[in-house]
Formats: C-alpha cells, structure tokens, sequence
C-alpha cells in the first residue's frame, strides 16, 4: 500500500509538470505571432517555413484608385487592391532584382478591412525595414510615357520598424514607438513629391494606432482618441504645430544675413526667445511669423507654442562671419582708351571699406567706387580688397581710330624744262608725327605735302605716282595710313 501511494504521488506530480509545460508552450506561442504573410503569391514554396511578421493597415485614397489598378474589374472603382513592396530584411519584395515573388509593383494587398473600400491589411516580415505602399499601377521606367505613368501612385520609403525619440517628423510621437505592428498608415495630401528615379507621384505620411473600426489616431487607445477629441477617419491626416526652418545661421556682420523669418503653421502659436542677448525677435500678430535678429555670438532657440501646449523649436546660430572676397567681375573686360566700366565684387562678411587698385595705371585707373577707365593700349589687373582679403579681374584697353584727314590734289602740271612743286596732300588732325612718302618716278620726292618735279620729263607724257601719308599714332590712337594716286602732266 505505501509503494502504491508514492507511485501514484509521482505519477500526479509529472501530470502536473506536463500540465504547466503545455501551458507554458500555448503562452510562448501567443506572445510570438509567427504565420505566413497574407498576400497573393507565397514568398517561400516550402510549407514549413515559418515567418514572424507584423500586421500593417493602410488607407488608400479615393483618388488612387484607377482603370490601371491591377485588381480593376471595370466596373466598380471599389475593386482596386493597394499594394506594398520591400527591400531588405527576410523574403525582401524588390522588383529592382526581381527577387519578389509577384514582381512590380510588389504584392497585391486584396485582403480589406471589414467593408471598408479603403482600408488594406497586410503582414510583412517583420525584419523588414523599410516598405512602399501603392496603387499597383506599373508606370515603368520615366523614359518609356507609358498612359498609365501618371497613376503609377506610391508612398515615400516608409520606416516600418520603429521611432526613436524625435524621428517622427510630423512629432505625433516625440518619445518614439517601439513597433508600428498593428498601425495605419495614412498618407498626408501635402505631402506631395515626384520620385526622382521612377517619375512616380510620391506621398509623405505617417503612422497611426488603428482601433479597428476604420479610425485611428495618434493615441494608443480610442477612448483616450475621443476624451481628447482626436478620433480620425476618412484618411484624415491631423493638424500638428510645425515651424519651417528649424534651424537658422545669422550673422553680427553682414547686413543681408542678420535676421531671418520663422514660420508656423498655426499663426496664434507664441514664440518665445531662450536668449534675447544672443538675438530678439518680433512676431507678426496676423500670421505669427518671426523676425529673429542677430545681437551677438552665440546659439539660442526660439519657440513656438499652440493653444494646446504643443512646442515646437528653432535653433538659432548667431556668429561673426569670416570676410571673404569671392569674385571680382568686370562689366566690359575690353574697352578702347578713354571708355569706362566697372568693377563689382561678391563679397561675404564685409568689414570696413572696400578698396581699388590697378596694376598699370597708365593702362586703366580705377577710382574708390570701382569706376575702370581706359588710359593706354595694354593690359592691367583691377583688385578688389575688403579686410585684407582679395580677388582680381583682368582688363585691355585698346587704342582708338587715329583722327587724321588728308584733302589730296589728283592732277598736277609740270614742266620738262624746269622744276616745279605742287603741293598735293593737306593734312589736319593728324594723331602722332606725319610722314610723307612718293613712289613711281625718280625724279619726284615729296616734303611736307608737297611734291618736286625735276625737269627733264618728256613733253606730253602723263606720269602716276603713288603718295602715301602716315600718322603714326599715339598712346590713345592707333597708327593711320592714306594713299593717293597723282596724275602729272607733263607740258
């Protein structure tokens, strides 16, 4: 009898053992969801893999749906699918490489929510980090115009692992979310880009807690949605405070950069400035944009604050730019002496006054407001300096036209017994010494103008001469040359 009691003693005790272990293995089971993901083709033949996965929701606009849609049966736009693709992680769905099971645009989502037209739910590998979400209209490659290119919507790269503090953009959820497992995501309207790779109309969005009922919001349960009067549907996309840019550089010494504006989206936000020594701002009353100032060096932050406390900050970097000459342009790089131009510089943080100089003043001079003009034939260099740093541009100066005018005779009467002289050319304005110069006949030379004709020609010939007048030019004109055939008749 004592044998049989500790027997059947033992025997409950490894009854009660398998009882806590069968227990404990339904528990394991229940915390780990690990099924197949529900979509139109398998991501593995093999039956016997099991893939963790998370459940997404996604809300597809009513103007996304489309005679292109993959799942259109052309009747009602209400048979449109959603679709999803992913790249990297476990199973990854990338028509890039052709490793998705379906192809692009990715896997079909047919699986709705309830009756809901517009609510798509699908499970995704959970290693998965990034996913796009679209209308399942193939658009192609932005070279081939297909007619469906126009419909071929999608959603950005959408995070669908986790927020850290400060990763939500939109800031729904400034301490982050461990898992987006369970959530919507709903597009924002204004958020509207074109992908640069494919030429796909692009959609920002974000996440949000799906109570699954077709609403959702950015609380974690509806009843703390409805208390806060937060309760959203229809691809509603809430309001939240935001500030454009979030950060500004300003600086002591330059005119054009020392403020700048802030602007909210909610115009009865009240901004606040951290340090008004650093700089001070003034708000618009009607559109609560702010003028932020620079006073001195250093980093301060000015913030804004909606009616429901919610803060959003711009950082603000006040500091002494460092001066920089960065070019030097002249308005005409080639001038004839006596024309004028101009010099102007781009320069960063000016300091104090600006200075001219050139490197051939018997060239170009340049007067203490950048005016050029031409002295000499040549070539300078024009420098521009502000705070002892530098930068140039070259100049050349050609001379111009010279203003000489010769009245020339073409006929002339000379004597075969005697010499004669006539005079022949008549110089005026002439730039630069004048010479004279006869060819055609050894017994004609020319002076001043004038020709001598020695005796000894034969009677009634008529003899041509060339005569030639140079001025030979100066620093400001050019050297100028005129000719003239001259008729002698020989008497």
């Amino acid at each position: 009898m004592r044998i049989f009691k500790k027997s059947l003693s033992l025997l409950l005790a490894v009854c009660m053992l398998a009882s806590m272990a069968l227990v404990m293995t339904v528990a394991s089971a229940e915390e780990t969801k690990v099924h197949r993901p529900v979509v139109t083709e398998v991501v593995n033949s093999d039956p016997e893999i099991q893939v963790e996965t998370n459940t997404y929701y996604f809300y597809m606009p009513e103007h996304w749906k489309n005679e292109y849609n993959d799942t259109y049966d052309g009747s009602n736009l209400d048979s449109c699918s959603a679709g999803i693709y992913w790249y990297g992680g476990d199973y990854k769905c990338d028509d890039y490489t052709g490793e998705c099971a379906q192809g692009w645009p990715g896997y079909v989502i047919k699986e709705k929510e309830s009756a809901d037209a517009h609510i798509f739910k699908v499970d995704v590998p959970k290693s998965t980090g990034k996913i796009i979400f679209n209308a399942t209209v193939d658009g192609g490659k932005p070279e081939d115009k297909l007619p469906q290119s126009a419909y071929a919507y999608q959603t950005i790269d959408v995070n669908s692992e986790l927020y850290e503090a400060g990763d939500d953009k939109y800031g729904f959820y400034p301490d982050g979310i461990e898992s987006f497992d369970g959530m919507i995501f709903v597009i924002d309207e204004d958020a509207k880009s074109v992908n640069d790779y494919s030429g796909a109309t692009t959609w920002g969005g974000d996440w949000f807690y799906y109570y699954g009922d077709g609403t959702y919001g950015i609380y974690p349960t509806k009843a703390e949605a409805e208390a806060a009067g937060k309760v959203l549907s229809d691809g509603q996309f809430p309001q939240t405070l935001q500030i454009s840019p979030k950060s500004v550089d300003l600086f002591t010494n330059d005119a054009s950069k020392k403020s700048a504006n802030i602007t909210p989206n909610d115009p009865t936000a009240v901004a606040t400035v951290e340090d008004d020594s650093i700089a001070t701002i003034t708000q618009d009353p009607e559109t609560g944009v702010v003028t932020v100032t620079a006073v001195q060096d250093g980093t301060t932050k000015v913030t804004f604050k909606d009616a429901e406390g919610v803060e959003r900050s711009c950082t603000v970097t006040v500091a002494t730019g460092a001066t920089r000459v960065l070019s030097a342009t002249l308005k005409k790089s080639s001038i004839k002496v006596g024309d004028k131009t101009t010099i102007s510089a781009k320069i960063n943080f000016p300091t104090g006054a600006t200075t001219y100089k050139s490197s051939n003043t018997k060239v170009a001079k340049v007067d203490s407001k950048g005016n050029v003009k031409g002295v000499g034939a040549g070539k300078a260099t024009i420098t521009v300096t502000n705070n002892k740093k530098s930068a140039s541009a070259d100049i050349t100066v050609k001379k111009i036209a010279n203003t000489m005018t010769v009245k020339f005779t073409k006929t002339v009467n000379a004597n075969s017994k005697k010499n004669i002289t006539a005079t022949v050319a008549k110089v005026s304005k002439a730039q630069g010494k004048v010479t004279y110069k006869v060819s055609g006949n050894k017994k004609v030379s020319i002076k001043n103008g004038k020709l001598t004709i020695k005796k000894g020609l034969k009677k009634g010939k008529t003899i041509k001469v060339k005569v030639t007048v140079t001025a030979a030019g100066t620093a400001k004109y050019n050297k100028a040359t005129k000719t003239q055939t001259v008729s002698i008749k020989v008497k």
